[in-house]
């Protein structure tokens, strides 16, 4: 080989192993970048792992107060039922007691206008036996004044008697004892009834008393 044609295959060598450093050194730019991108994942891969850690722990937390909120709220719901339950056993005592209610207050009227007609009864009865009473006074007035006038009258129409003369006494000489008048006789009042247990009483203010105790006044 001559000399030129050595040179020649030389330079054409050096051209090529050139290109075969710009090569090489273009990979280990490459291999550089790979490699720190390799690491930045493998940084991230870690990051990732550890927040992966954490919400798997929350998760595990979270799933816990879940169940824990499960048997809170299964607890509330049997409370609720146990309270519907009582809310339906106070609503029917509550609707007794107020048709009890209503019937102890139509009960209480009609006691209080049955109250207002005895006593009512009781005023007429008192006004009536005041009406007796002052007509017996003044039935007796009249009995006394028409007896006196009688008396009277009958001292001035009988004559004076004879001197008694001694000797034997007639048989039925003593004069007949005169009868009373029935109106002359004492005064018998009524019997008075209640108006509502018709126990009889002689006299106003017992009656009075007895009606009180009977419609319950104090």
């Amino acid at each position: 080989i001559t000399k030129e044609e050595h040179q020649r295959q030389l330079k054409v060598l050096q051209r090529e192993m050139s290109v075969v450093v710009a090569r090489n050194l273009e990979f280990d730019d490459m291999k550089n970048v790979f490699v720190d991108e390799i690491n930045c994942l493998k940084v991230n891969l870690s990051a990732a792992e550890e927040l992966h850690a954490k919400h798997r722990t929350e998760l595990a937390r979270q799933a816990r107060d879940i169940e824990t909120k499960d048997v809170s709220l299964a607890e509330n719901i049997r409370e609720l039922k146990t309270l519907a339950e009582q809310v339906d056993v106070l609503s029917a005592q509550l609707d007794i007691y107020k048709v009890d209610f209503e019937a102890e207050r139509t009960a209480r009227g009609e006691l209080a206008s049955e109250k207002d007609r005895i006593l009512a009864d009781l005023k007429l009865l008192q006004k009536r036996n005041q009406q007796l009473i002052e007509e017996v006074q003044n039935g007796r007035v009249a009995q006394e004044n028409a007896t006196k006038a009688a008396n009277e009258a009958l001292d001035k129409r009988v004559p004076e008697p004879p001197a008694e003369t001694p000797g034997p006494s007639r048989v039925g000489a003593n004069p007949p004892q005169q009868q009373p008048d029935p109106e002359e006789q004492e005064f018998v009042p009524s019997i008075l009834h209640c108006p509502l247990c018709n126990n009889a009483y002689r006299d106003l203010t017992t009656l009075q008393n007895h009606v009180e105790d009977c419609v319950g006044v104090e």
